[in-house]
């Protein structure tokens, strides 16, 4: 089960470069009021704060480039992004007066406990991790679950009949921050959640997130939980997507212990048997600059 919440922890930078101090203070674009307790955060990073009575903040040993997202209940959440330090930052946060509009249709829509129990399956995780992340916030979570239904033709052997396909078109989004308490790995990730998104079909899933997170790691953690902490963190990290693409960057797939195959179908007598064939990868890469790599001609292909 794909788990977002890991892949954003897998994003985390272990090291700083460039560290600089970002300030400034975040207003009412109306009434020019100071407000108080909005978030300021790093996008990505554990580094995150939030605004004193004055409406002012300071960020320390922010590695530029960067984006620094500004979020507050009732307002629209803001993000700049910084490729150096820009001095005092004057931050004037609009009211969101209208929430997204719901269009009900199709001919089932679940109820709302059914809709929370499905988001966290997919955003959370249904193993060990995601059964041991807790959303605080909950109620700030709201949906658009339309399910449809239309006949299809199936052919088995030399029967043909029809059954019904059920199509799932799912969304969620949150009016405040999302605070998800991840014990295992020792943090609280915030999640200042735009959009999130899930289509089922045909037992094809396809899903997709937009928004801005930061961790705050536990504090004063005892000697032998901070271990187990540290060790659930690289655990998580080993077994994510982005220690794959790291690898392959790196060009040590191998040395990670990672074997890619690709599916293909071949021809033997009158049967066509479907194996897997080890591929090179790093044959259809190519260097996109700006430290980025884009990988070409496999479409179509299915990589394990």
């Amino acid at each position: 089960m794909r788990r977002f919440w890991l892949a954003l922890l897998s994003l985390i930078p272990v090291c700083l470069f460039g560290q600089n101090t970002i300030r400034g203070i975040v207003l009412d674009s109306l009434t020019q009021e100071p407000l108080q307790s909005a978030t300021v955060f790093v996008n990505g990073t554990t580094q995150g704060t939030a605004t004193d009575a004055n409406g002012r903040f300071e960020l320390k040993d922010v590695s530029l480039p960067a984006t620094i997202v500004f979020s507050f209940v009732g307002y629209e959440t803001q993000a700049i992004d910084l490729a150096k330090n820009p001095g005092n930052l004057t931050i004037k946060l609009k009211t969101n007066d209208e929430l997204p509009e719901i269009v009900v249709s199709g001919k089932k829509r679940p109820k709302k406990s059914e809709d929370l129990e499905y988001f966290k399956s997919k955003f959370l995780g249904d193993d060990r991790w995601g059964k041991n992340a807790t959303i605080k916030n909950e109620d700030a979570i709201l949906f658009n679950n339309v399910i449809t239904t239309k006949k299809v033709k199936v052919k088995q052997g030399w029967r043909e009949y029809e059954v019904d396909a059920e199509k799932k078109d799912f969304s969620a989004w949150a009016s405040e921050p999302l605070i998800i308490d991840l014990p295992l790995l020792g943090y609280e990730l915030y999640v200042d959640l735009i959009r999130f998104t899930v289509e089922e079909e045909n037992y094809h899933v396809r899903s997709d997130m937009l928004g801005y997170f930061y961790y705050k790691p536990y504090e004063n953690l005892k000697r032998r939980k901070a271990a187990g902490v540290e060790a659930n963190r690289r655990r998580a990290y080993y077994s994510s997507s982005q220690h794959f693409l790291k690898s392959l960057f790196d060009d040590r797939l191998t040395d990670n212990g990672y074997i890619v195959t690709m599916t293909e179908k071949v021809v033997k007598g009158r049967k066509t048997i479907t194996t897997q064939i080890p591929v090179d990868i790093r044959k259809y890469a190519s260097d996109a600059g700006y430290n980025m790599m884009q990988i070409h001609g496999l479409k179509d292909h299915k990589l394990r």
